[in-house]
């Protein structure tokens, strides 16, 4: 028997007690399509069953029967629907006569699906390398809340760290470090500190120098993780700093009249013959928009349309391009200076998105054109890295038009990515759909108005959106408003839009403040221009694990080094490493090189300024050499930082900042000063030792070889070519006993030559010996017992290290100071006649209330009268963040005046 459309003998087949035929050449096809095709196959059928009478999906079943390794769970797909299929099949609206050509029929329509449900896999391909890539390149995000903005050489910043999750912003405890910057208008640091995190946050504080030139700075924050991206992810402030007392750092830096202009289409690019979207923005020389009026024109000087900005030097206008044209803006600033700016040229083939702003909070609709020649595009969209839509579109007559329910998507942005056939990023476009969650944050204080030297109290409480108690972690800064702005970085607009977008964003809780068509049409514009994505579609389609050259530090700070040739310079993998920090209580690390050379040394409470000596053993040393590498990130973004004008620093009153602080340095400078106390392992890596000998209280011999010889039992001392050389009697794994070369350290540096120089050593400065009979394995290191020699001092007193030692005084994590707040509780300390000219009042990262949500806060005034800001920012419980301004009002005292 012939079938009639393949030509070819026909194979029958029987499914539940029917009969029907199916040509070999659609059986070997069906067989050769890939597992995840023949899957769709078989689910797109049994939603068919109406439309072709069961016969299609009784035939899938039956193969996925068959050949149950094809398809995962196809077992249980035919247990679930054989009852119905089988009603289906014999119903009598499918005749016997019809039922070949129906399912002739029906394959064919399948078979012509193929592509179909192919491209649907390439959008499964794109949702499963970004979850892959995701996996692998956890986001963090950082928040600093400074003190202040504006500072006089010589004052202190305060700032506490907040360290995020950016998938959902609550409080992240992967990193246990973070790196401060203060970087100059070259973006050269002047200013660095590691601070140590606990839980997600950490505080610390930065004396500026009296020698600090004048100028604007930028405050810049990350963690050794954040390293392996962008630098554009950093956390960035701007701070300006005054030196009043240097007068020639006082400099007026190059302020002419200078303006950027830029264009940004949505979705990327103009295509001709397609209608664009342009948003532009125009900045000045602070990176700040102006307002202004524009035309664009085409090469031929015709004016086509004008445009104004709606705020920030921010808006937008539509444009056609057409083939072979060029386009221009001319840009009248109120001064009257002209700008000319060409638009970015316009492709010739191409997609262009657009997502129209409207106030409806339903649904979100998305117009896609195109003039290629391809017939689908896929649509991507995920907020936070969390995938929400992943779309088929196609094309009829050149556009396509997909809708959402708004409530679908994430807080926050969304990035809506169209793909073309060939899975490449073709076009995006952000969209902010506004948070719910916040944390509320209240303050009432217990008086209108203050006088100096009068006790503050504020009881603060946080809630969530609900009014419900809502415990939270707070920082807190109370200072004098020197100009009429409170100028400060709010963490709750920064978390959800400026650390999401590309710059600086001027005013980012504007956006948040309202939701009326002007807020939004602002905020559309805002996202046109200022629009990225924390990663590169490129990286993330490809089959392979990102290279991530920086490790998370989860337990505390990483040296990092690399292993050279002395040789030729290059790398050298698999050496031993040393790294020793002296002292009392000393602190010494191993690492073997990797592949590329690289040394990690992983160190725990490592605080203060402290010596550090990084060494190799005596038979590599010959050979090779440690050189460490720079904690801090080399890498710099593009942001900018405008040029310095004193003019503008005269509204916060400079002589009178200069003298608070010139008196504050003088009367309490030895309070400025305090820092607290780290509890941290007294005991040393090896913890106990086997022996211990104090030598005060033995006979001072005046030669440590005598010493060793006369009553140090457990090592023997012996000439080698008039060289002292330490042996000790050490048991292995087993217990077997046998004469080994122990580790020599002093004060926690180790010495490679067998025990020479240390046998030579004044003895009267050494004052005890402690001993590791046994081996001990110190990482990838195995050594063959210990004899620990400790000075007085911890300080090597005058010990000659080997030249081929690296030496270095190393600033390790800060060591927190102490914020001094002065008490006038009795009538004797408010009348002291020490002056107190504190323009910061208050200042605490440690906040907590209780569970309740309640706190109360207590300090007292200076001696400056004027209006006081009040700057609460945090965390929840919950992982909501917030903020909170109040206003102080102090008052000169009339008792004093007179």
């Amino acid at each position: 028997m012939l079938n009639p459309l393949f030509g070819k003998p026909m194979k029958t087949v029987t499914s539940l007690r029917l009969k029907f035929s199916l040509p070999k050449s659609c059986i070997s096809f069906l067989w050769g399509v890939p597992a995840g095709v023949f899957h769709s196959l078989i689910v797109a059928t049994l939603g068919s069953q109406a439309a072709f009478h069961g016969s299609v999906a009784v035939l899938a079943l039956r193969l996925a029967e068959r050949y149950p390794e094809r398809v995962e769970g196809s077992q249980s797909l035919y247990r679930h629907n054989k009852g119905h299929l089988f009603a289906c099949m014999q119903s009598r609206s499918t005749k016997p006569g019809q039922l070949p050509r129906i399912i002739f029929t029906s394959i064919i329509l399948l078979l012509a699906g193929l592509p179909l449900m192919s491209q649907t896999g390439d959008a499964g391909f794109i949702q499963k390398q970004f979850e892959k890539y995701k996996e692998q390149t956890l986001q963090e995000k950082i928040f600093v809340h400074t003190d202040r903005s504006f500072y006089v050489a010589g004052e202190i910043i305060w700032f506490k760290v907040y360290c995020v999750n950016e998938d959902n912003s609550s409080l992240l405890s992967l990193s246990k470090v973070a790196y401060i910057e203060v970087l100059d208008k070259n973006q050269q640091p002047v200013m660095q500190a590691k601070i140590a995190l606990k839980d997600g946050t950490g505080s610390g504080s930065i004396m500026l120098p009296a020698d600090v030139h004048s100028g604007n700075y930028l405050f810049r924050a990350y963690t050794n993780w954040m390293k392996n991206f962008d630098p554009a992810f950093y956390f960035h402030q701007p701070l300006t700093v005054v030196n009043t007392v240097v007068a020639d750092t006082l400099i007026l830096q190059n302020t002419a009249e200078n303006y950027e202009v830029q264009f940004f289409p949505e979705g990327g690019d103009m295509v001709n013959e397609l209608k664009s979207k342009i948003a532009f923005r125009v900045t000045d020389n602070a990176g700040n928009g102006i307002d202004f009026t524009g035309v664009v024109a085409d090469e031929n000087n015709n004016t086509l349309l004008h445009f104004k900005p709606a705020r920030y030097g921010i808006g937008s206008f539509s444009l056609t391009p057409q083939r072979n044209r060029h386009y221009k803006a001319i840009i009248t600033t109120t001064t009257g200076k002209v700008v000319t700016q060409n638009l970015p040229d316009a492709l010739n083939r191409g997609y262009v998105i657009n997502v129209p702003v409207t106030d409806s909070e339903a649904r979100l609709k998305i117009n896609i054109q195109a003039n290629t020649d391809s017939k689908f595009a896929y649509l991507f969209i995920h907020t936070a890295q969390q995938v929400t839509t992943e779309e088929l579109l196609y094309f009829t007559n050149g556009s396509a038009t997909f809708e959402i329910d708004k409530s679908r998507l994430g807080e926050g942005i969304s990035h809506l990515t169209l793909f073309d056939q060939n899975r490449q990023p073709v076009c995006e476009r952000l969209y902010f759909k506004r948070p719910s969650q916040q944390l509320l944050i209240d303050g009432k204080t217990d008086a209108s108005e203050y006088f100096p030297r009068k006790k503050v109290s504020i009881d603060l409480a946080s809630t969530d959106e609900g009014n419900n108690a809502d415990p939270a972690d707070l920082s807190m800064a109370v200072f004098l408003i020197d100009s009429s702005a409170v100028n400060y970085e709010d963490i709750y607009s920064y978390l959800w839009m400026s650390s999401e977008l590309k710059g600086r964003v001027e005013s980012p809780e504007y956006y948040l403040s309202g939701n009326d068509t002007k807020v939004n049409e602002a905020l559309d514009n805002l996202l046109l221009t200022h629009g990225w994505r924390r990663f590169k579609w490129s990286e993330a389609l490809q089959d392979k694990k990102p290279v991530l050259q920086f490790l998370p530090e989860y337990e505390g700070h990483i040296v990092t080094g690399t292993i050279v040739s002395k040789a030729n310079e290059s790398p050298a993998p698999g050496v031993a490493a040393f790294l020793s920090v002296p002292g009392r209580n000393f602190k010494l690390y191993t690492s073997k090189s990797s592949s590329s050379g690289t040394v990690n040394f992983s160190t725990k409470d490592f605080y203060g300024t402290r010596l550090m000596v990084s060494m190799l053993n005596a038979t590599d040393t010959a050979f090779y050499r440690v050189d460490l590498s720079n904690p801090f990130s080399e890498n710099l973004s593009a942001e900018k930082i405008p040029p310095f004008n004193p003019a503008s620093a005269e509204s916060f009153n400079l002589l009178r900042r200069s003298i608070n602080m010139q008196v504050q340095n003088i009367y309490a400078g030895t309070n400025l000063h305090v820092f607290e106390n780290n509890k941290t392992d007294t005991f040393n890596f090896y913890g106990k030792a086997d022996v211990k000998y104090q030598l005060d209280d033995y006979t001072r011999f005046p030669t440590m070889e005598e010493v060793l010889t006369e009553y140090v039992r457990e090592i023997n001392i012996r000439k080698r070519q008039d060289k002292f050389v330490l042996t000790m009697v050490s048991k292995d794994e087993n217990a077997v006993a046998s004469i080994k070369n122990p580790v020599i350290l002093l004060d926690g540096v180790p010495q490679f030559d067998y025990g020479n120089k240390i046998s030579n050593y004044d003895p009267l400065k050494v004052e005890r010996l402690e001993i590791i009979n046994d081996p001990y394995y110190m990482g990838t290191a195995r050594l063959d017992g210990i004899a620990s020699f400790f000075t007085y001092n911890g300080n090597l007193e005058g010990f000659q290290l080997d030249s081929s030692a690296t030496v270095l005084d190393y600033e390790a994590l800060q060591l927190r100071r102490e914020f001094y707040s002065p008490s006038y509780e009795t009538t004797a300390r408010a009348g002291s006649r020490i002056p107190d000219f504190r323009s910061l009042l208050y200042w605490s990262p440690d906040i907590k209330t209780d569970e309740k949500g309640k706190k109360e806060i207590e300090f007292y005034t200076s001696d400056r009268a004027g209006k006081y800001a009040v700057v609460v920012q945090g965390f929840s419980k919950k992982g909501k963040a917030g903020s909170k301004v109040l206003m102080l009002d102090v008052k000169k005292d009339p008792l004093r005046a007179k």
